[in-house]
This record gives structure tokens, C-alpha cells and sequence, in this order.
């Protein structure tokens, strides 16, 4: 994304575990200063998660014109898509950089939680109270998070593969080990994009760890 109305950068890696795969990011720029970016993951891997997540991206893309904010987003994204796949749900968590407003404007669909990094080097989480993902129940209530804007803030999004990659393999359900190891190569990174994307990629269980998008 070379040019957008909020004037910011963006920089963004897509490793799948396979040819294809169910994790997807896109950033959607809404003119005047705002700019949505969505990241997810499709539940399963290969082939079948590729098709349903090229139809849950084309959705966020339609939906993000239409709607007031992420969490009417996401409410919209799972009356759409319920019953399209018997089993499948889809993790997502859309953030909109509202810069007239000087606020970040957060909604988490059961996905990983987003990390905000200020200029001080202070890291917070972003949207913590996990709502269920996209698909699970019938009529879900999720609720757009604001936080305040500050110059020269830093957003990290990814999907679980990081995680797991940082941990170096599967990761227990209450185990936060993957979540920490990001933290601490946020907190100890400089304050640079490039170099804490950079970092993320050479941690020590990077290369041998493919089993996740």
C-alpha cells in the first residue's frame, strides 16, 4: 500500500503452510484520513480454507464501504456467511485508523489479539475481550474498542502461525507463550517497522517451523 489517505506505511508478509491457505490481510483505504485493515484465518488449511477465505475477503472488502465502524462489520460478515460451510469458522479482527478522529477503533472476532506500540516504546493490546468467530453462533454481539491516536503508533496484526512459530510448535490452549515471545521482540526491537518485521521473521524457530499459515 504505497499511497493511502491516512498517510501512513504498511508492511505486510504472507507465509502459507502450503500452496494456498486460510489466513488473509487486506487494508481497504476509505478516503478522508480513514483506513480499515482486516487480518483472519480461515479453520483449516489447503484448498477448501483458500476458497472460503477468497469469499470472506471480497465481503470485507463490500462490507467496509457500507458500514459505520468494525464491529457492525463483523456482525454483518456473520449473518452473510453463516451455513455457507457446514463446519468452518473464521477468525478476524478488523482495525480502523481513524485520523480526523485521532482514535484507533478496534473489533476481535475470536482472532489474535492486535499489539499497539507508541512512540515511548509502551506496548498495550488492542481489543482483548474476544468475541466468537465468524460463523460459530447464530447472532453474536460484537462491539467496536476505541483507543486514543498518538504520533508515530505502531499496530502489529497477525494470525495463530506466528504465534506457534515464536513457541516453536503447537501451542496449548491457555498457553500464552507464542503472545509473549511477540511482545518481548516488540518491547526489545527499535521503534521501526521494517526492523521489527525483520526481527519477527529471523526468531530462532522461524525456518523450521511450517506447519501453520
Amino acid at each position: 500500500l504505497e499511497n493511502n489517505s491516512a498517510h501512513v506505511r504498511v508492511l505486510a508478509e504472507y507465509l502459507p503452510a502450503f500452496a494456498v491457505g486460510g489466513d488473509f490481510y487486506d487494508f481497504v483505504d476509505l478516503g478522508g484520513g480513514r483506513l480499515l485493515a482486516t487480518i483472519g484465518d480461515v479453520s483449516g488449511k489447503g484448498v477448501t480454507a483458500a476458497l472460503m477465505m477468497s469469499r470472506v475477503t471480497s465481503e470485507l472488502r463490500r462490507l467496509a464501504y457500507e458500514c459505520s465502524g468494525p464491529a457492525e462489520i463483523l456482525t454483518r460478515l456473520n449473518r452473510s456467511l453463516r451455513g455457507i460451510q457446514d463446519d468452518r469458522f473464521v477468525t478476524v479482527v478488523c482495525v480502523l485508523l481513524d485520523v480526523p478522529n485521532r482514535r484507533w477503533v478496534v473489533a476481535n472476532g475470536g482472532h489474535v489479539v492486535p499489539l499497539l506500540r507508541r512512540r515511548s516504546g509502551v506496548i498495550s493490546g488492542l481489543a482483548y475481550s474476544l468475541n466468537p468467530p465468524i460463523g460459530m453462533i447464530p447472532m453474536p454481539e460484537y462491539r467496536d474498542e476505541i483507543f486514543p491516536l498518538e504520533s508515530h503508533d505502531i499496530v502489529l496484526l497477525a494470525t495463530d502461525g506466528v504465534l506457534e512459530m515464536l513457541s516453536g510448535g503447537p501451542r496449548d490452549v491457555c498457553s500464552t507463550m507464542g503472545q509473549c515471545q511477540l511482545v518481548d521482540i516488540l518491547r526489545k526491537a527499535p521503534h521501526d517497522l521494517a526492523e521489527i518485521h525483520r526481527r519477527i521473521l529471523s526468531s530462532k524457530d522461524a525456518l523450521s517451523n511450517g506447519r501453520d499459515d
